[in-house]
């Protein structure tokens, strides 16, 4: 502080005497000034950046010093101080070629930082290795234990390498810092879910809608919950909040449509999954439940080329493959369906479905004793079977 109001000060008699010095100092101030003053900056105390414009007026300065001492100083000074402002820019940019490595220099220079750390872990989430993140945020952690989304973010490495305690740990560790955060209780919902604690996932979505009302994800979330607990009324009342906030919202109209579908709304379904599609062409699941709605309309070409769709994008999708098999019967293709159902068993033998349905097709071929073994094995996997 007593630097900066020496310079000023400094700047305020240059311009009295109609110094260039004076000139310089002012727009110097008034190049810092803005970023500095008026407009806000969050979380960044100290930012190099700040100061590339206001430089301007230094690098001028210190050509006006040179000149005055000796003018033959004066381009030697200029080529070797641009010289080295571009070696020195250069190294620098090598440090933001991307967040990774910006964060990898931070902590080199800043071990002690947890916010370095927490960065780095994020950075490292971000190239998909979440196992190598867990030691960042845990080092993040160690240095500031109030760090709410280092929780968060340590926890969502955890569940993605399958550790759902420890990840439910962590999200109520982050909860204690922030009780109405609607990320964490959104994040603590899916690790329920995965956890298979429906009814607390329910209530931890609700927490986070109420929280934050606008939280398109929540409601989405909330609503898939609702609808595996046999609610689709209020499951479709969250999809259609969820498409109010995020109208591209992919995952809330296919889930919407499966919701619909569930109900026999079945040209409303369909466009829902097209929605979902426009927003996310590359979904196998959407592409097949898609294909599923327009068979039960009667299109079965459209159905048919949805399925090879999906199928395209996730060979090892065996509903989709059952359900193409399924058209193709439908269509009296009975050669093409029995090769679907083969192939599926293939990859699961014990695929209660495939089985039934390829007894089901080969009855209609006259291949009756290959028939009643695959409606033995169906009844042998699932004694209840309808077959």
């Amino acid at each position: 502080m007593l630097g900066v109001l020496v310079l000023s000060l400094a700047t305020l008699v240059a311009l009295q005497k109609r110094s260039g010095f004076g000139v310089l100092g002012a727009f110097f101030f008034l190049a810092l000034a803005p970023s500095s003053s008026v407009i806000p900056i969050v979380a960044q105390t100290v930012a190099e950046h700040r100061m590339y414009l206001s430089l301007a007026a230094v690098a001028t300065g210190v050509m006006f010093v040179l000149h005055r001492i000796h003018r033959r100083l004066l381009a030697p000074a200029a080529i070797i101080a641009g010289a080295l402002s571009i070696f020195a820019t250069d190294a620098r940019c090598h440090d933001y070629r991307s967040s990774h490595a910006l964060a990898l220099q931070t902590v080199a220079k800043r071990p002690m930082n947890s916010r370095a750390h927490y960065a780095l872990g994020n950075a490292v989430m971000l190239d998909g290795n979440p196992a190598a993140a867990i030691p960042h945020f845990l080092r993040s952690l160690e240095l500031n234990p109030k760090r709410v989304l280092a929780y968060n973010n340590l926890a969502l490495a955890l569940l993605s390498q399958g550790i759902v305690d420890e990840a439910l740990r962590r999200y109520r560790q982050a909860l204690q810092g922030d009780p109405r955060s609607a990320l964490v209780l959104n994040n603590l919902g899916n690790a329920l879910l995965a956890k298979g604690n429906l009814q607390d996932a329910i209530k931890s979505y609700e927490r986070a809608v109420e929280s934050r009302p606008d939280f398109a994800d929540a409601h989405a979330n909330l609503g898939f919950a609702l609808f595996n607990a046999q609610r689709p009324n209020q499951a479709v009342t969250h999809y259609l909040k969820a498409i109010e906030i995020d109208a591209s919202h992919a995952g809330a109209h296919s889930n919407l449509g499966l919701a619909l579908a569930s109900q026999d709304r079945m040209e409303e379904a369909i466009g829902h999954y097209r929605q979902a599609l426009a927003a996310n062409s590359e979904n196998a699941d959407t592409l097949n439940n898609l294909g599923m709605a327009l068979a039960r309309t009667g299109k079965m070409e459209k159905a048919i080329g949805h399925f090879r769709h999906s199928l395209e994008l996730r060979p090892t999708n065996l509903k989709a493959g059952n359900n193409l098999a399924n058209a193709l019967n439908a269509q009296g293709r009975f050669n093409e369906a029995i090769e679907h159902y083969e192939n599926i068993l293939k990859r699961n033998p014990d695929y209660v479905e495939a089985h039934g349905n390829l007894a089901l097709a080969l009855a209609k071929r006259g291949r009756t004793q290959e028939a009643l073994a695959h409606y033995r094995k169906a009844l042998e996997l699932k004694p209840d079977a309808a077959w």
